[in-house]
């Protein structure tokens, strides 16, 4: 419960507050020899660690795919995601850094991925690919990196390439989208 609440940025002092606690005793299994907060720090603690080591042998010596993308949270602070996987089809992206970044540009993106792939102990000539999304900021860093991986092939998600052409026609139809928008709101 505690990896959930800080997952969605619920801070751990929540299960200091006497309402939360009264409704944990009943209604969770244990719940009644709730840990202090020191303690859940400590066990989420080592619950990060062992999910980094399992992501650093999952991507061990393995051509890989990294992902990148920008958000911003809810203080308002940009945060570049990256993510990365092995190329077997059937394994899923982990994330490997979650970074508050100053300014979002091609550098601080090309940094961030390399200093990322120095702590999981990937290999630069491992890199295979590197997807994100169609910014001119993020096609400057694919080149940056394409420089220090030599096997990397950027691509942009096609996603967002999707998403781009279906504006341009909604812009370029403006009757069109008026009816889609009353049909909706009907």
């Amino acid at each position: 419960m505690a990896e959930v609440f800080t997952a969605v940025g619920v801070p751990l002092n929540i299960f200091q507050n006497a309402g939360i606690r009264d409704w944990i005793r009943p209604n969770v299994k244990s719940g009644t020899s709730l840990p202090s907060v020191t303690t859940l720090r400590s066990l989420l603690k080592t619950s990060g660690q062992k999910d980094q080591h399992e992501t650093i042998n999952k991507l061990a010596d393995k051509q890989v795919a990294i992902m990148a993308d920008e958000t911003i949270d809810i203080k308002n602070r940009k945060i570049l995601n990256i993510l990365a996987k092995p190329l077997d089809p059937n394994q899923k992206f982990r994330l490997i850094s979650s970074k508050v970044i100053p300014v979002c540009n091609s550098i601080e993106v090309a940094t961030q991925i390399d200093s990322a792939l120095n702590v999981h102990n990937i290999s630069k000539k491992d890199v295979a690919c590197f997807l994100s999304d169609n910014t001119p900021y993020m096609i400057l860093a694919g080149q940056k990196l394409q420089g220090l991986c030599e096997n990397m092939v950027h691509s942009t998600c096609w996603a967002h390439i999707l998403h781009l052409t279906s504006e341009e026609l909604r812009m370029s139809m403006p009757d069109a989208d008026k009816f889609i928008s009353a049909m909706k709101a009907a």
